[in-house]
């Protein structure tokens, strides 16, 4: 009996701290999410293959630290199913495309309910490549209005994709942060699966993207590394977010005077 009463209070303790975990994930989305940062504009924050967790929320409190006042939103995509669910949002082209689509219809709702506010999308790895397939399936919509910037982080996109239905749809463009000493998930990794579009050449988070043009920057951040930073995951650290893509939110026009903030 007191071994059954045991497990009883083991069960019920690891239910309350499931869902205290769960009640702060939620408080910290929320506080990224108020009214009065939806009322000043919206940035999009889409995770790698491997979903919501770390990487994003890391993304998401570098651009608030870095001072970025809209809503700071995370949008799921793809499988959440470890494993084998990172390998399907990895090669699943028709499915991310269609993931696409639906990023581009919130879009579209909220620049109908807050008219003329901010819209940025900025995605980590595989998210670089939602990002741009919501840019296309925006481009297709009846009245759609452009974004206002896109941001490619270590992204796993081929960095020969074509851009240029993507780029009329972002008024300033299109940032593409890429660091060559990636080569483990954007070398090996995509050389193995393919990128995230279903090209199996060089990732334009390793390698800069090749398109060339008036609103296509390429950033180098290999030389933010310190110490035992993860390549891949460098772009999404805090203290590098607020050097690069919170700066350049808050910059007034594309490229700033500056490419990699000074420190603040």
């Amino acid at each position: 009996m007191r071994i059954k009463q045991m497990r009883s209070i083991q069960r019920a303790a690891a239910w309350v701290l499931l869902v205290g975990v769960v009640f702060v994930a939620l408080g910290c989305e929320d506080q990224y999410t108020t009214q009065e940062r939806y009322e000043q504009g919206l940035v999009l924050l889409l995770p790698g293959i491997e979903g919501v967790g770390g990487n994003v929320w890391n993304l998401q409190r570098g651009l608030n630290e870095g001072g970025v006042p809209y809503a700071l939103r995370v949008y799921a995509w793809g499988s959440p199913v470890p494993g084998i669910g990172m390998l399907t949002n990895q090669t699943d082209v028709a499915a991310n495309r269609a993931a696409g689509a639906r990023l581009a219809t919130t879009i579209q709702q909220y620049q109908a309910q807050y008219p003329g506010r901010p819209v940025f999308l900025a995605g980590h790895s595989g998210g670089g490549g939602v990002v741009i397939f919501s840019l296309e399936s925006l481009s297709g919509k009846p009245g759609a209005k452009p974004i206002d910037g896109a941001f490619l982080l270590s992204a796993s996109v081929s960095a020969n994709y074509n851009l240029t239905t993507a780029l009329s749809m972002s008024n300033r463009g299109i940032l593409n942060l890429y660091n060559p000493n990636d080569t483990l998930m954007l070398g090996q990794g995509t050389g193995t699966w393919g990128n995230v579009d279903g090209g199996m050449g060089a990732s334009c988070g390793r390698t800069g993207l090749y398109s060339t043009g008036a609103k296509v920057f390429n950033v180098n951040i290999a030389p933010l590394h310190q110490g035992l930073d993860d390549a891949h995951s460098l772009v999404v650290q805090p203290r590098v977010v607020k050097r690069t893509s919170a700066a350049w939110i808050m910059a007034p026009m594309w490229p700033p005077r500056w490419e990699i903030a000074p420190p603040r």
